[in-house]
């Protein structure tokens, strides 16, 4: 007769470093750092991350992320992740688009108070996208005056 197995809540906090304020995933890691875990003989592997939040609180709702509020991938503690929409969770860590959104300048020092937004969602800063009309505009009139005088 082969062996029982262990409950699953058993094996998955076997997995779990709980030393620090972060409690640590010690099993295997996908390629982005996230812990990974086998919920089940027949189950799909999950995130830690998610398996430990649901064990904690319930099923995640449809559209929504976990979002480490320490930043750490490999936490699996409760009380370090919290369900957000994927734009909050994208906006709160150390990405391009974070940073993006949070500047309140262009490069040339012009507030993006009112910035015009373009149709892929990017924000132009107005007194720039003025100055280089301005810019077209004189160019295009000394080239007409020029055109003339040959």
């Amino acid at each position: 007769m082969p062996p029982k197995p262990k409950p699953v809540a058993s094996r998955f906090w076997s997995k779990v470093n709980k030393d620090g304020d972060c409690w640590l995933w010690t099993a295997v890691t996908n390629h982005h750092g996230y812990g990974m875990f086998n919920a089940g003989t027949d189950g799909p592997i999950v995130r830690a991350h998610r398996w430990s939040w649901e064990a904690e609180n319930g099923p995640i709702p449809e559209g929504l992320v976990i979002d480490h509020l320490c930043r750490i991938r490999t936490c699996v503690r409760p009380s370090h992740l919290r369900v957000v929409t994927n734009r909050e969770n994208v906006l709160a860590g150390d990405t391009f688009a974070a940073r993006k959104a949070a500047q309140t300048h262009c490069v040339h020092g012009h507030s993006l108070e009112g910035a015009y937004i373009t149709k892929k969602n990017q924000r132009k800063c107005r007194t720039c996208v003025s100055i280089a009309g301005r810019k077209r505009w004189l160019e295009r009139k000394l080239a007409d005056g020029n055109a003339g005088a040959d």
